[in-house]
This record gives C-alpha cells, structure tokens and sequence, in this order.
C-alpha cells in the first residue's frame, strides 16, 4: 500500500491513458526502477538511462511514435554496392538514436528539429546506457565481443565525438550524408535557411524505432537481455538487402563462410580479402585497399552479425572461434519467417 496525492495520480494515470504504460502498477515499477538506478549511479546522477515515459509502452511488438517523416536521400550506387563503413559495428545505438529521434519529432511542429541540440542529448543518455549495462555486466562472466555495451560512447569527448559522427551521422559538404542513418537512408541531415543543422527520419526509420526493442524496452526486466528481437532482425535484414545490397551480401558471405568452417579471424580474414578482391574494390582514392582497412571490414561485419546472434564467440584461452547459428543456412531464412 502506498499514498500518492490525488495530482500525482492523476498525472500517473493520463500518462496510462496515452498508452505510455499499461497500468498503473506498470508506471510504479518504471518509477521504482528508474530511482534505483539513480540512487546506484553517483558519478551520472543526472542522467535516466532510459526515460520511460518515452522510450517503453505496453504494445507488444511496438512502440506509438508517429512524427513526420521525409524523403531518404538516396544512396549513390557505388555506396549500394559495398558494405557498411567498418566503425559502424553495431545497429542497436542506431536504434537508440532512431527512437530518441523519433521521440524528439513527435513535439515538433515541421519534419526536423535542430541537430546540434539533439545530438548533445542523444550522446549523454548513450553514455548512461552503456554505464548501466556495464553495471548490469560486473559480476557475469560475458563473452569479449559480445557485450551491449560496444558501439556506446565513454565520457571522454573523442569518444562522444566517434559516437555522434557513426550514429547520428554528419552532412559532408557535397551533400552526402556519413554514418548510420545515412548510410542506410533512416534519417536525413540538412542544412538550414540559418545555416544551422536540421535533422528527420525518413519512413522506414520511423518503423525500425517503433519496432519493440528488448535492449531499449525490457533491459531492467529480464536477466540476459540482448540487443534485438526477431522482429528487428528481420525488418533490418529486409531493409539492407532493398537500400545497400552490398552490406547484406557482404554478412551473408561471412555468415556462410563460418557455416563452412571457416571459424577463426584470420580464416575469416583471408576470406574478407578474398571477397575485396573478387569484387574489385578500391579505396577512396582509388587505390588498393589496405591491410588495416580490410581489418576493420572484417571486425565490423561479423561483430554486426554477432550483435544479431547469427555468429556466437567461443573462447578457448587466447584463441578465438566462431560459431554459426544452427537455425540458418543462409541469411534468406531471416527475410521470411
């Protein structure tokens, strides 16, 4: 039993009423929670992981948001033709980015709102994000390569930096748009008439963050939480193999290659310089590709995989194997289940 005014219950249960939460005693255990962790965290006593009243509601398989959205611009074909930018080796802070995106739209009276401003509140709750799961991972034993956390920023302004221009991208100055959500046409940068930053979500940006994340709307419910449903998995699949063929023949070819046995890094490696080779890709320059940037092609694509649990980490002392998933032979099984 607990008293609460009859202001805060009604607030509390307007807040139900729009769907944010499924009952009251759903909102009081978020409110607990929440606390909690604000109580547990001194060093970012400021800064909610998860604001839930935004970032969870009861929907089953999705979340409500419903701003404007715009025109993706397209990508060149070169871009369609080839993988992702190796340092994008995680999809699920995009879809943190996404959600915080479409959540900040929902109040705005145009499809965009100012990109500087966003982008500041998006790395400080990406920082607390990966402080939780680090929190939630000191006293299990994970996997190197599998943790949540990657693909997070530390508090280090370099690292805020990385995070801001890999996920929420930058506008270069002949209109092309880095990082994720350009790269796979979810969200558009632009300049405007004032010269500041704007950015939007394009339409199947929007459906990605509505899609309900285990990472982002049941981390604190469950014990081993990962970083995407069934569903996400194979939204996102659809949507890379339509918008950058190339990054999906790239993770079907190393998903196969590991069905094969072709399990270790360097196996994987030579197989990545290989699959460069065949198909004649060059540098920005128009040059060989080296050594380190065949690496990064390597360590980017199959840590997307891993994140997916398509290929788990098995460790053996020092030595690294990897493991395919038992359910598919190739990446077609995800397009259709």
């Amino acid at each position: 039993m607990m008293k609460i005014t009859p202001d805060m219950y009604k607030s509390a249960m307007e807040l139900v009423n729009l769907g944010k939460y499924s009952s009251l005693e759903h909102f009081t255990e978020l409110a607990f929670r929440n606390q909690l962790i604000l109580e547990n965290d001194t060093q970012e006593s400021s800064i909610h992981v998860l604001d839930n009243a935004k970032l969870t509601t009861h929907n089953e398989s999705s979340t409500g948001y419903l701003p404007r959205t715009i025109n993706p611009i397209p990508l060149s074909k070169e871009r369609r033709e080839k993988p992702l930018w190796g340092l994008i080796n995680r999809f699920a802070p995009g879809k943190l980015v996404l959600r915080m995106l479409a959540s900040g739209l929902e109040s705005s009276t145009t499809e965009w709102i100012n990109y500087k401003e966003f982008a500041a509140g998006v790395v400080e709750r990406a920082i607390s994000m990966r402080n939780q799961i680090e929190k939630h991972y000191k006293n299990s034993q994970i996997v190197r390569g599998e943790g949540l956390q990657i693909g997070f920023p530390q508090k280090d302004e370099n690292s805020r930096q990385r995070f801001a221009d890999i996920y929420i991208g930058r506008l270069r100055s002949d209109g092309r748009i880095d990082g994720f959500l350009g790269s796979l046409e979810l969200g558009v940068i632009r300049k405007a008439s004032d010269g500041s930053l704007q950015i939007g979500i394009t339409e199947a940006g929007l459906k990605l963050a509505n899609l309900k994340s285990p990472l982002l709307d049941e981390f604190f419910t469950v014990e081993h939480p990962i970083a995407f449903s069934k569903n996400e998995i194979r939204f996102l699949m659809n949507h890379v193999k339509k918008i950058r063929p190339g990054e999906y023949q790239f993770l079907d070819y190393l998903f196969t290659s590991v069905k094969s046995g072709m399990n270790t890094p360097q196996e994987i490696g030579n197989q990545v310089a290989d699959y460069v080779k065949k198909n004649k890709w060059t540098n920005s320059h128009g040059g060989n590709i080296s050594e380190a940037e065949l690496n990064t092609m390597k360590v980017g694509g199959m840590a997307r995989l891993v994140e997916m649990r398509l290929i788990r980490i098995e460790k053996d002392g020092i030595h690294t194997k990897y493991q395919a998933s038992s359910e598919l032979d190739n990446l077609e099984g995800l397009l259709n289940e």
